[in-house]
């Protein structure tokens, strides 16, 4: 486990996986420590403490890689883990590649992925219940840890409101939400609002809402009528976002909605009002206006 700190670090600061590692003052290959990793992975989640035995592996000759941006779960990791065991043991060489659930994962991204899994549980003493993933490449590199964190509806409304009032301020969409004394990014908080409209709206507002991994999109597009949205509408809305959300890890650039295409901003902007509502009037707005994003056209007013 100290080993994949330091191996970590290294990848993190020089963007490239090193030939080799220093485990307990023995350097070993990085293929011999991933073989390592991964049973070390194993036995923690089974409570086992038996001697992992360093064994003759190489690298592969080839790696290939086709992978989605997404999150993994300690079930997924854990099968994968043992996968790569069991190839290593039948081959004494590195998978050049593996399947998981967001594609293929070539042999740089399956190393910094174990580093990854144990350096956290070096830290919190416990596996992540999930990890992010993301293709191999500088520019993702470090693939930052976001901690389990979770919400009451009413810290997420509450959250809404200090949100509208800033968009209403300064005419533009903030980065981030202060959410329970936690900086989220925006598009996280887009995560959590939806959530938490379908909450309020099924009376099931006392399950707390999971902070998840979520990014923003990488473009956006608008084309939007001015008018009103009723209650079921905008509901079906957060429900269909939050489906997108769950699915892709990422906002959406866009959504349909009655009114036509409504961007990004737009989403973020409308459901800060409709809790906002809520938030005065302890209901869900029976219709809330929807206006395409414009700086001409914040605020939007309630009749």
């Amino acid at each position: 486990v100290t080993a994949a700190v330091a191996l970590q670090n290294t990848i993190e600061t020089t963007k490239s996986i090193p030939n080799t590692v220093t485990v307990n003052g023995i350097t070993v290959y990085t293929a011999q420590f991933l073989h390592l990793a991964t049973q070390a992975t194993v036995q923690i989640k089974n409570k086992s403490s038996t001697p992992i035995l360093l064994q003759n592996d190489d690298k592969p000759g080839f790696s290939e890689e086709s992978l989605r941006t997404g999150t993994m779960t300690m079930a997924d990791y854990l099968d994968f883990a043992q996968r790569i065991t069991n190839h290593m043991n039948d081959n004494h060489q590195a998978p050049p590649y593996g399947f998981i659930g967001l594609g293929k994962i070539g042999y740089q991204s399956q190393v910094y992925l174990f580093a990854r899994v144990l350096t956290i549980y070096n830290s919190t003493g416990s596996l992540p219940v999930y990890v992010t993933m993301k293709p191999w490449s500088a520019s993702n590199i470090p693939i930052v840890y976001t901690p389990p964190a979770s919400f009451t509806s009413d810290q997420i409304v509450n959250a809404s409101v200090e949100l509208k009032n800033t968009i209403e301020t300064t005419k533009t969409l903030p980065g981030t939400v202060v959410v329970g004394g936690i900086t989220v990014s925006t598009a996280q908080f887009l995560h959590l609002a939806v959530q938490a409209i379908s909450q309020l709206n099924g009376d099931s507002s006392s399950s707390p809402i999971e902070l998840q991994d979520d990014s923003a999109p990488s473009y956006s597009e608008e084309s939007l009528s001015s008018g009103s949205l009723s209650q079921a509408s905008y509901v079906d809305f957060a429900e269909r976002i939050n489906g997108y959300m769950n699915d892709n890890h990422q906002a959406p650039p866009y959504g349909w909605i009655g009114l036509g295409k409504i961007s990004y901003k737009s989403q973020v902007y409308l459901f800060s009002r409709v809790l906002s509502a809520y938030k005065s009037s302890d209901t869900l707005p029976g219709s809330i206006i929807v206006m395409s994003w414009s700086t001409q056209n914040i605020p939007i007013l309630e009749p």
